[in-house]
């Protein structure tokens, strides 16, 4: 039986003078004490200008990249996914107001201890693999995080992995504003459980 527990990932900012920081709310169903926890709460990007572009590819700016763990403990072993939605483009990403996205890469999954390849789903029942690679995956609205080995989900009670956030700007999204202006994407994780 599936459980879910759910957080909120906030990404707020500020065009012109960018301003990219994000939080997280946790709230827990009452019948498990599986908990997610992140290891910062805040990520605070400081203040951005266009000189703080560190690339353009397909007319966007690409900012830099911040990382942060998320940590997830069950009482019991089991099986675990991590989904995560939000408002999205035609293509998945997540939006980050209305001039830019913002892209999840995850790595490095580790369940009790010990290192897993790490994939993603889409198969909120079963957990079913779509992908699987030793280092990372890119992570899409509705899409959940699994640790893989041999096509297989294993069962734990611990499991963590690292979150790269890659904050993109449209080329133009200096000259769409003449002031500041606010920037918010908001992201949900949901635990999930079999």
């Amino acid at each position: 039986m599936n459980k879910k527990h759910l957080s909120r990932l906030w990404i707020t900012g500020v065009t012109t003078l960018f301003i990219l920081a994000f939080s997280v709310s946790t709230a827990m169903a009452e019948e498990n004490n599986c908990q997610l926890t992140l290891s910062q709460s805040t990520i605070d990007y400081g203040v951005f200008g266009q000189e703080d572009v560190v690339e353009t590819k397909n007319n966007m700016n690409v900012m830099s990249e911040k990382e942060f763990m998320v940590n997830v403990y069950c009482p019991k072993k089991q099986k675990m996914a991590v989904f995560v939605r939000g408002n999205t483009d035609a293509t998945g990403a997540f939006l980050f107001g209305n001039l830019g996205l913002i892209y999840l890469k995850v790595g490095n999954i580790i369940v009790d201890g010990q290192p897993y390849q790490t994939g993603k789903t889409d198969d909120s029942m079963g957990f079913f693999p779509l992908k699987e690679k030793d280092n990372s995956v890119e992570l899409y609205n509705n899409e959940g995080v699994i640790a893989v080995e041999n096509n297989i989900v294993p069962q734990g009670q611990q499991m963590s992995f690292v979150v790269t956030l890659s904050p993109f700007l449209y080329k133009d999204a200096w000259r769409r504003n003449s002031d500041q202006s606010s920037l918010i994407s908001s992201i949900e994780w949901q635990i999930l459980d079999l």
